[in-house]
């Protein structure tokens, strides 16, 4: 029996400051909220449409991206294509990610996943053209220490990306998921300040949290089938993985924002430096940046505040 989350070292540190820092280092100084109003503004798209209701309403959904067979399909494919893995970071031992052997074979794998339906449903949230921000094939092992994203968490980074997590195989065969906490469920904990708790206070259960802020906890653990995959609010949804307790997990993890232009436009336009596929999900810490690795004009009200 792990007895380590019981141990005082473990014990989460509730600061809200931290997480009104990490909030307002994103969407205010680096003017994530400014370049999701602009574009909205110039490349509106999905207005009206109900496809993302599930994620305005409590933050994920369970969607059917591939038929199962074509899940298997692809896993094959990538794997006999890939590049050998490389750790997600330094210290974490129980993912590794498959590289793509160049720019192409991504473009192509995209075009399978962001078919019509699942294009529509990124729209209808953002409002607005979309890119794909990062785009990685994950291997997940089992663990005998569950740490960093095997507790409870919430993604740094803007409110507003949406993250994709298409599993190429079946929770049955590995056991492997991810548990969830809806939008309403998880502000309560975002307020008390555990949202942006460092790594080491993180938990794998919240029932001590929740009964000191005086909050229920109901948490949904969906076993999906291969070709199905999580859409939801990274950074505003609190989640845990649950590693495999048996074999390996594969997915395609895409993070997506909002976007000027379309996203095989903004695919094409960083292409050359590949960086969609070697970032890793690290954010940039001024939203014009980005515009500027599209090769478009930024905006004056879209200049960082720690440049300006």
């Amino acid at each position: 029996m792990d007895l380590s989350s019981l141990m005082p070292w473990r014990w989460p540190r509730l600061d809200p400051e931290r997480t009104r820092a990490t909030r307002a280092a994103y969407d205010d100084v680096g003017r994530y909220d400014a370049y999701h109003a602009y574009c909205r503004q110039i490349a509106p798209r999905g207005t009206g449409s109900m496809a993302a209701a599930a994620v305005q309403q409590r933050g994920y959904d369970v969607v059917k991206v591939l038929e199962e067979v074509h899940a298997a399909n692809l896993k094959e494919r990538l794997l006999a294509d890939g590049i050998a893995g490389e750790r997600l970071k330094e210290d974490v031992t129980f993912a590794d990610v498959v590289g793509f052997p160049d720019s192409a074979s991504l473009r192509r794998t995209l075009e399978e996943l962001l078919h019509s339906d699942i294009a529509e449903r990124v729209a209808a949230y953002f409002g607005c053209e979309f890119l794909v921000y990062s785009a990685q094939l994950m291997r997940t092992y089992p663990v005998k220490i569950e740490e960093r994203s095997l507790l409870w968490h919430c993604d740094r980074g803007p409110r507003e990306f949406l993250k994709l997590n298409l599993f190429l195989d079946s929770t049955a065969e590995h056991g492997a998921t991810t548990e969830m906490l809806s939008l309403d469920d998880s502000l309560p904990f975002e307020r008390a300040g555990y949202t942006f708790g460092p790594n080491k206070r993180r938990v794998a259960d919240l029932a001590r949290i929740a009964d000191r802020i005086g909050v229920a906890v109901s948490t949904d653990r969906p076993a999906l089938v291969a070709g199905q995959a999580f859409l939801f609010l990274p950074a505003r949804v609190l989640h845990r993985g649950i590693p495999p307790s048996r074999g390996v997990r594969h997915m395609m993890s895409l993070m997506l924002m909002p976007s000027p232009v379309g996203w095989r436009d903004a695919f094409d336009r960083m292409a050359d430096e590949r960086f969609v596929e070697s970032n890793l999900g690290g954010w940039l810490s001024d939203a014009g940046d980005l515009l500027r690795k599209l090769h478009l004009d930024v905006p004056p009200d879209l200049h960082s505040k720690a440049n300006a």
